[in-house]
């Protein structure tokens, strides 16, 4: 599918979870970073770019990415919740539990992360 699509944002994202979920973690990061490149304004791609930088434990570049893509969406619940998922790797979990609850992620007596945030802090 890359051959046919080379320069197709979407396509290499989706490329970049396959390798993920294989556990190719690093080509995930290079591909999605690729694909960060192509469109770096949708924080659906740079949301999932964090949670394939946390899986390879990249977890200050996850951060940084997260950051980012706030500055690029700032009221984007997706990029709220990865900024939190970032700093929970890092094992910052106050600064996750204060993300998800200051910044209202979704509805926080529904967010799982909030109760797991808050397990850990």
């Amino acid at each position: 599918m890359l051959q046919h699509a080379p320069g197709n944002a979407t396509v290499l994202d989706a490329y970049s979870g396959v390798l993920s979920v294989m556990g190719r973690h690093e080509e995930a990061v290079e591909h999605s970073r690729r694909a960060f490149d192509l469109d770096p304004l949708n924080d659906w791609i740079g949301g999932r770019r964090v949670m394939f930088l946390v899986a390879a434990r990249r977890d200050s570049e996850a951060l940084a990415q997260a950051e980012l893509n706030l500055e690029v969406s700032p009221d984007s619940v997706f990029a709220k919740w990865v900024q939190a998922k970032a700093k929970m790797a890092m094992g910052d979990f106050n600064g996750a539990l204060e993300t998800l609850l200051s910044r209202q992620v979704g509805n926080p007596g529904k967010n799982p992360l909030v109760g797991v945030a808050q397990a850990l802090a």
